[in-house]
């Protein structure tokens, strides 16, 4: 998998661990989603958009 993707698509979904792990204790645990937790979602959401739309213009570009 490395080969098709490159290291920096395959190690930008680990960005979203932490809202991934701040929705399920919501879901489960019953804990806070507050402002500031949904706040930071984006910014997390939008690296890992951006990683991945320069490696998949840049991967077009070599083949």
């Amino acid at each position: 998998m490395l080969h098709q993707v490159g290291i920096t698509a395959l190690n930008a979904p680990l960005s979203l661990v932490a809202p991934a792990t701040a929705m399920t204790g919501a879901m489960l645990l019953g804990e806070p989603l507050t402002l500031l937790t949904l706040a930071g979602f984006a910014p997390c959401g939008g690296g890992v958009a951006v990683v991945l739309v320069v490696e998949a213009r840049a991967t077009r570009a070599d083949a």
